[in-house]
């Protein structure tokens, strides 16, 4: 797990976990695709060598900055939603990677 804080608080996270061969890095819940950059990098910067998947929605923009890191695209998951976009107790945080394909 990595955060980003700030004198109100948690302002973004990034969480990693077991998952099949290797690890699944998500979700990561940011206010700003930098942020993401930064919590994504950070927490590569520990897995070399390791097998690593990281889903990110269509529209996160992140496959460039991904594919520089290492990482392949090899596929896209579909974030479905229903009623509101907005995340809980957030104003402007957004989902920059899925905590699964299976969990969103």
């Amino acid at each position: 797990m990595a955060a980003i804080i700030n004198e109100d608080g948690i302002a973004a996270f990034a969480a990693v976990r077991a998952f099949g061969r290797g690890e699944v890095v998500g979700p990561v819940v940011t206010q700003d695709r930098d942020q993401a950059r930064a919590l994504i990098a950070f927490i590569l910067s520990g897995m070399q060598g390791r097998f690593v998947r990281i889903d990110i929605p269509e529209d996160a923009g992140l496959s460039p900055f991904l594919e520089e890191l290492g990482l392949a695209h090899v596929g896209g998951p579909i974030a479905m939603l229903r009623g509101e976009s907005n995340i809980p107790g957030s104003a402007n945080a957004r989902i920059f990677a899925l905590a699964s394909q299976a969990l969103g």
